[in-house]
């Protein structure tokens, strides 16, 4: 009995955190893959720019006009949405 507690606890917890995890992992490799030079990203540290350069392992984003700074590639967490975008498809940004 506690042999198929235990295997329904792992089972629980693979669906629970597991496979979740794995599955934001191959989300956030599909966009670090798809890169190019031009896309607006979001860093994982809250940094916001546009790519002007890219290489197999590092970013370069123009944060502001002619400041120009060098990131892990793994280190772009998010493509920004731009606000003509949001209006595009009806959104808007304010409350």
């Amino acid at each position: 009995m506690p042999v198929i507690f235990a295997l329904v606890m792992l089972a629980l917890m693979w669906v629970i955190v597991i496979a979740p995890q794995q599955k934001r992992v191959k989300a956030h490799n599909a966009v670090v893959a798809s890169l190019q030079a031009g896309d607006d990203v979001m860093t994982t540290s809250g940094m916001c720019g546009r790519i002007v350069d890219l290489d197999e392992e590092f970013v370069r984003l123009e944060v502001a006009p002619g400041v120009v700074v060098r990131f892990d590639r793994r280190a772009v967490a998010a493509r920004s949405v731009d606000e003509d975008q949001h209006m595009e498809q009806g959104e808007s940004s304010e409350p």
